[in-house]
Order: C-alpha cells, then structure tokens, then sequence
C-alpha cells in the first residue's frame, strides 16, 4: 500500500454505490463520518477497489457502522479540501470476525459443529 495508511471506525452517511471507471473496472463509493480523537467527527470519502467490495455495497447503508484501512489522501474539489480513503479493508462492524456459514450442497452431509459436545462413553483402561 502506497501514502499514508490509516485505519478507523466510522459511520456510513451516504448509502454505498457500484461505479465504473473508463476502463470498465468496477469500484464502490460511500461517504462516512469517522470517529476521531475526543468524539470529534471528520467526513471522509472512500473508495474501495475490489470485487468483493462489489458484493458488499448493500449493506454499506447509512447509518451502518464500519471499519475501514486503508490509503489516506488529501484531495481538492470544488475550492474545498476534504478526506478520501483508497480502502484495503471495509468491514461493517456487526459482521467483523464472523463469516456467514455456508449451506451444505445437496447430497452432501454438513461437517460438525467443533464446539458441540462429543457423545462418548467414558470408559479409563487405567486401574487406578
């Protein structure tokens, strides 16, 4: 990753939108509001490349939570100045460290769950 890298939580305030560069490349954009130091917020666009941002943009709504890492960048429009992240990472909070399990494909049986308990009878060959 090139600039400087930044990592933070913020607030979605502009719904996410699949777009298109010249090239055809598809890319999404949504607009937050990060959290700063001493509550403060700071309005921030990003920008994030990757196909599976593309999946993920539905649930980019506002007012949805977010992490995000990535590549800050000062940029100029319009006689303003303002925030924009080229984003390596987009996570809405409520999904972070969970992935959605998959269904089993027909014909096929579901692995077990690892944390359910095992049904064994206890039976110690040790005599004492």
């Amino acid at each position: 990753m090139k600039g400087i890298e930044c990592a933070f939580d913020a607030r979605v305030i502009r719904d996410a939108e699949v777009r298109q560069t010249k090239a055809g490349k598809p890319f999404v954009k949504f607009s937050a509001i990060a959290i700063v130091r001493n509550d403060k917020e700071q309005p921030v666009s990003v920008l994030a490349w990757r196909d599976t941002f593309c999946d993920l943009s539905p649930d980019l709504k506002a007012g949805v939570e977010v992490y995000v890492e990535g590549s800050l960048e000062l940029s100029e429009w319009d006689g303003g100045v303002f925030l924009s992240v080229s984003a390596s990472k987009v996570e809405p909070k409520g999904l972070i460290g969970r992935k959605k399990p998959k269904a089993p494909r027909a014909g096929k049986k579901a692995k077990a769950d690892p944390q359910a308990p095992i049904d064994v009878p206890f039976s110690d060959p040790l005599p004492f």
